[in-house]
C-alpha cells in the first residue's frame, strides 16, 4: 500500500509539472488545451480526455477544441449541448451548466443510455469526470476525462483533476488578456495613424519606442528615425513636464500626454 500510494504521488507530481511546462511553453490556447489533454492520458494513465467550451449560442452548443487518447466516437458528430434538456444531461453538459465537478463512478452494463453514453460503454469506459474551467471568472469550458475501471475517479484524483484545471483556466485567461491587449494597441494604432498629431509611444525613461506614421507630415522625420530617441525631440520648456508625468505613470499601462516638438526636420 505505501509503495501504491508513493507511487500515485509521483504520478500527481508528474502530471502537474507537466501542465506547468505546457502553461509555459504554449504559444495559443487551443496548443495549451490540446497539451492539457495529453498530459492527462499520457502522464496520468487515463484513456481519453477532451476539452469542450460552453458556447452561447441559441443552442448552447458545446464545441469540442481537443482530445487525447482513445476516441471511441466523433465528438463533432455528438451535437452535445449544455442546456437542461433530455441532450444536456451528460456530465460534461452538467458541469458546465452548474459549475460543478460531475463524477460519475460506473456505467453499468444494461442500463439505458443516451447515444453518448452508449458509445462510452461500448468504448469500454466504465467510469468518467468532468471539471469546470472558468476564464476570468466565468465558465469557459469543461475537462472531461474517462477510464475503463469503475470508481477511478476518487477523492485524490478529483482534486488532482481540479487543480491541473484551474491551471488551465488560468492559463486561458492569460491567453485571453493578451489578445484583449492586441485588440486595443490595434485599435489605438488605427487610431494614432489616422490622426494628424504626432503620436508616440514611450518608455517610462523616456526612450520613443513606437510613433505614428503622421510624424513624416508634421515633423518631417520617418517613424523609425526617432525610434530610440528621447526628450531631445521634446520643446525644452515642455521637458521637465513631460518627464515628471512619466516618473508618476510608470505602473500606468497607458497614458497620453502632449507636448511641442523641438523642431521640423530641415529638408
Amino acid at each position: 500500500q505505501d509503495t501504491s500510494e508513493r507511487d500515485s504521488a509521483l504520478q500527481a507530481l508528474q502530471m502537474l509539472s507537466e501542465g506547468n511546462r505546457a502553461l509555459a511553453t504554449s504559444e495559443h490556447a487551443d496548443e495549451l488545451i490540446g497539451a492539457i489533454c495529453r498530459v492527462v492520458v499520457e502522464t496520468g494513465g487515463h484513456w481519453f480526455a477532451w476539452y469542450g467550451v460552453a458556447e452561447e449560442d441559441a443552442e448552447k452548443s458545446v464545441r469540442p477544441v481537443a482530445h487525447a487518447g482513445r476516441l471511441v466516437v466523433d465528438l463533432d458528430d455528438l451535437a452535445l449541448t449544455w442546456a437542461d434538456t433530455d441532450r444536456g444531461q451528460t456530465s460534461t453538459s452538467r458541469a458546465l451548466r452548474t459549475g460543478i465537478t460531475q463524477v460519475r463512478s460506473d456505467y453499468p452494463a444494461g442500463a439505458p443510455h443516451e447515444p453518448w453514453e452508449s458509445a462510452i460503454r461500448e468504448g469500454g469506459f466504465r467510469s468518467s469526470i468532468s471539471v469546470p474551467v472558468r476564464v476570468r471568472g466565468r465558465l469557459h469550458g469543461a475537462l472531461s476525462v474517462y477510464s475503463t475501471e469503475p470508481g477511478t475517479f476518487d477523492t485524490s484524483v478529483r482534486d488532482l483533476l481540479e487543480t491541473l484545471a484551474s491551471d488551465l483556466g488560468l492559463g486561458l485567461t492569460r491567453f485571453a488578456d493578451d489578445a484583449r491587449v492586441r485588440e486595443s494597441e490595434a485599435r489605438y494604432r488605427l487610431l494614432a495613424e489616422n490622426s494628424s498629431d504626432v503620436v508616440w509611444q514611450a518608455h517610462p525613461h523616456g526612450t520613443i519606442l513606437w510613433a505614428s506614421d503622421s510624424v513624416r507630415l508634421v515633423l518631417g522625420w520617418l517613424p523609425e528615425e526617432i525610434v530610440g530617441r528621447d526628450f531631445d525631440l521634446v520643446h525644452p520648456d515642455d521637458r521637465e513636464t513631460t518627464r515628471s508625468i512619466l516618473r508618476a505613470l510608470t505602473q500606468v499601462s497607458g497614458f497620453m500626454q502632449r507636448a511641442r516638438a523641438m523642431a521640423t526636420r530641415c529638408c
